[in-house]
């Protein structure tokens, strides 16, 4: 009987922690942390970056948030990175930031394009990468909203353990 009911119970959990949103559309948004600013890449790499003048120090003026959005519905949904709002650790709210498309010219080896704005055909999903502004040094993603046309909602982001805090 406890197993049974300890089964329930986490399919409950797991039910209401999918990030559907109404129409059979789910995002899915988790906080993706550079090799740059990560806590492993700066312990083995350290002593080779000018911390001054570097990409990770362009790149640590941002929240990056890798999106997934998933149309299970029977209708297209448009999608553009001005319909998604970042809350922060910090109890502020972003748009995105225009930075995210110079990514590529700045740092040629990241292989992670930006979310670009399109229509997701039903049965489809698109996915990249958004940048919102940090004006604290500890900030972080907390959560992502969403809205286009009928389709809104809020979802928590994922928070990648070994970006530094």
């Amino acid at each position: 009987m406890r197993f049974l009911s300890a089964i329930l119970s986490l399919a409950i959990v797991l039910i209401c922690a999918v990030p559907a949103l109404a129409g059979g559309v789910s995002v899915s948004a988790q906080e993706f942390g550079p090799y740059l600013i990560r806590e492993d890449f700066n312990q083995v790499f350290a002593g080779k970056i000018d911390r001054k003048d570097s990409q990770a120090t362009w790149l640590n003026k941002y929240q990056v948030v890798y999106i997934t959005v998933q149309n299970d519905s029977g209708s297209p949904i448009n999608v553009n990175p001005g319909y998604f709002t970042l809350a922060s650790s910090a109890r502020k709210s972003y748009s995105f930031s225009s930075d995210m498309y110079a990514v590529k010219s700045r740092m040629p080896w990241v292989n992670t394009a930006p979310l670009q704005a399109t229509k997701v055909l039903p049965g489809t999903s698109v996915e990249g990468f958004l940048f919102f502004a940090r004006t604290a040094p500890k900030e972080r993603p907390a959560s992502l909203y969403f809205e286009s046309g009928n389709t809104s909602g809020s979802i928590k982001v994922q928070l990648d353990p070994k970006v530094k805090q």
